[in-house]
């Protein structure tokens, strides 16, 4: 293998190149289905997804500027926020009135 190959070696080993370097990882299959909590999460994110994308370009730069006062990405911060106050489409999450560590 080079290293800017990518692939499996069998169902061993999994090998991929990213931008930070070189990874190989154990092959893992999921052994059972989500869990009714899992499946719960996911859609959650996917709503916060759907709720950032919809938001306009002022409240991005308010969420943009929040999350440059700690060298975070916005929507990193908008996401946990949007999971932190239990929000449900189409709510938006409050920006928080003190910086977030």
């Amino acid at each position: 293998m080079s290293i800017s190959a990518t692939g499996s070696i069998g169902r061993t080993i999994t090998y991929r190149a990213t931008r930070w370097g070189a990874r190989a990882q154990h092959h893992s299959v999921p052994r059972a289905a989500p869990s009714t909590a899992q499946l719960a999460e996911r859609q959650r994110r996917r709503d916060a997804g759907a709720t950032w994308r919809a938001l306009d370009a002022p409240t991005r730069a308010k969420w943009g500027a929040l999350a440059a006062a700690n060298l975070r990405n916005p929507w990193i911060v908008f996401a946990g926020e949007y999971v932190l106050q239990q929000c449900s489409p189409p709510d938006t999450p409050l920006i928080p009135a003190t910086p977030i560590s």
